[in-house]
């Protein structure tokens, strides 16, 4: 049976969110910032038995899918992901597709139809026989006005299954529908805000808690990404920038030392002393080296 791509970084390169000349007019897929942040943050959940594969393409033209998918074996150790990602334990199966939706975007009847082809892709691609091996979750922070009533009126009817979570269970491929709205309004001080319509709302009641796999707003690899998606004009990348430095400077305002030094390379603490605190710390070590 063919297998994912290992990890996030054989995802294609970036593009400018731009129509390309002559292009024949389809559907284009635009991933925006937040997509790429989402993405990383699923990956720091990755353990043996349960991989994250990023922008996974499905099929060729002229029916393609780029999509975040979760390959999953029971048994899996999958603590962290069930402590900051418990709203997509419903979805989880052999394999799950994520449709995301940023915080500008709606979710649509048309975005409805892509991901039940996604599903089927999923299928085709990895040799799965049984539909109930396969689940699709959309994440969004609005629909359109018809969105409910168009679903149910194609045979795919959705139910509340818990605060901020819709299922549609009537056949053996489920899919599920997560408002990170209404969920993150339940759950003020949850990461996955800073990926919302809510994400202005994020930390101003300050921090409590740890952000886990969302804390690679220190990882030096992800923002030269998003220095490159900037200059890409990637939709997005000056927002969510904007939003970490926020959510930075909260963690700082608010930890404690420990808290804050915490998972900080020596190289990275040098870099952030000033020139005097510097040379204190040499003086230190020095006088340490001769004790």
């Amino acid at each position: 049976m063919p297998k994912p791509p290992q990890n996030c970084e054989q995802r294609r390169p970036l593009l400018p969110p731009t129509e390309i000349e002559h292009e024949p007019p389809r559907r284009r897929r635009v991933f925006t910032a937040w997509h790429h942040y989402l993405a990383h943050a699923l990956h720091k959940t990755s353990v043996p038995g349960f991989d994250v594969h990023c922008f996974v393409k499905l099929g060729e033209l002229p029916i393609e899918a780029d999509t975040i998918l979760l390959h999953h074996d029971k048994g899996a150790d999958i603590r962290e992901f069930r402590q900051y990602f418990s709203f997509l334990l419903p979805s989880l199966r052999r394999y799950s597709l994520l449709e995301y939706k940023s915080p500008d975007d709606r979710l649509s009847l048309a975005d409805f139809d892509t991901v039940r082809a996604y599903a089927m892709l999923c299928k085709r691609k990895y040799g799965i026989r049984d539909d109930a091996d396969v689940a699709v979750a959309m994440l969004y922070s609005r629909t359109d006005a018809d969105f409910w009533e168009g679903c149910a009126g194609s045979g795919y009817p959705f139910e509340e299954i818990e605060p901020g979570v819709r299922a549609c269970q009537k056949m053996p491929l489920h899919f599920y529908a997560v408002d990170l709205v209404a969920w993150g309004k339940l759950h003020p001080e949850h990461p996955i805000n800073l990926l919302s319509a809510r994400r202005r709302e994020f930390g101003k009641g300050g921090l409590k808690g740890s952000l886990g796999p969302f804390a690679v707003v220190y990882g030096e690899v992800f923002h030269r990404e998003l220095k490159k998606m900037s200059e890409l004009h990637v939709r997005g990348s000056k927002e969510l920038s904007e939003d970490l430095d926020k959510t930075v400077k909260l963690i700082v305002a608010n930890a404690s030392v420990e808290t804050r030094l915490e998972g900080l390379s020596p190289e990275e603490l040098l870099r952030n002393l000033k020139p005097k605190d510097r040379a204190r710390l040499r003086e230190l070590l020095l006088k340490q080296e001769d004790h």
